[in-house]
Order: C-alpha cells, then structure tokens, then sequence
C-alpha cells in the first residue's frame, strides 16, 4: 500500500511539476488571469503582499490536490483487495471529499481573489474569459471526480453481489 501511495503522491507532483516549474523558472504566476496580460502574471509587477499571497493560495491548491489522492488511494488499495465495508475505507472516502472541497476553496476562493487583486492593481476591468487554456492543476477535479465515480461504481456492484447472496438465505 505505501507503494500506491507514493506513486499516486510522485504521479501528482510529476502532472503539477511542469507548471509549477515554468512559474517557477519565469517567476510568473499561471492562473485563470494569466490570458488576460501579454506576458502573463509577472512577479515583478505585483507588490509584495500579493506575491506572498499568490504563493500561498497556490501552495494549499497543490497540497489539498496531493492530498485527495493520497487519501483515494488509501481507500482503493482495500476495496480492491475486496475490503469494501471497512471503517477505515469510509473515513479514507470522506478525506478525499474534504481535500477535493479543499482544493475548490484554495482554487477558487483564495486563487480567485488572488487573480481580482492583480486584476485591480494591474488595471484590468474584464478578464475571466480572456482566452487561452487553463493551467493543468485546473483538469484536476475532473480527474478527481471520475476516480470517486469509479470507486462509487465499484462499491454498488460488490453491494449488489452481496445483496443477492443475502436473499438466497433469507
């Protein structure tokens, strides 16, 4: 199982690496407003404060990201050795949950007011639909979604193997 768990965690950071290091690199900042400026989000052209803050909400973004699939592979690895109805793979599915609505507060509330107070103090009035693609961390609840789906999926069938075996006994 620590096997799963680190590859899941080395996996993560590999999917974020490449934009982490291009914000990195080029000391820029890849968010929903980045389209919005020529050059993108430069670091240089926001005060101190915002860059702090801008790291910060990217930071916890990243984290509740690793963190989600770190506790959805502790619920997997059991379920698929057939321990479905554990105590443990309940509160595993419930962390991830809560590290999915992590990740969508630090995405969207705390990465969101980031991109308004650049917008404001770069002059930009209009900029949510400002063209290009969206950073890769933003493909990630889908990601995410379709792994609880398939956990979910896989609990009705076993449940429905189980609930046939109950009837023939009844």
């Amino acid at each position: 199982m620590r096997s799963a768990l680190l590859g899941v965690i080395i996996a993560t950071v590999v999917y974020c690496a490449p934009e982490i290091t291009l914000m990195v690199q080029n000391k820029i900042f890849i968010t929903r407003l980045s389209p919005a400026l020529e050059h993108g989000i430069l670091a240089s052209e926001l005060n101190p404060v915002l860059v702090t803050y801008y790291i910060v909400a990217l930071s916890l973004k990243y984290i509740a990201l690793l963190v989600t699939g770190a506790f959805l592979v502790t619920a997997l690895i059991p379920m698929m050795r057939g321990r479905m109805f554990t105590a443990a793979t309940a509160r595993s599915l419930r962390f991830a949950g809560w590290g999915a609505i992590a990740w969508i507060i630090f995405r969207l509330g705390a990465e969101g007011l980031a991109n308004n107070m650049a917008a404001y103090q770069l002059g930009i009035e209009w900029w949510w639909n400002a063209g290009a693609g969206t950073p890769l961390s933003d493909i990630a609840p889908a990601v995410l979604l379709a792994t609880t789906l398939g956990v979910v999926a896989t609990i009705v069938k076993r449940g429905a193997k189980l609930e046939e075996e109950v009837e023939g006994l009844v």
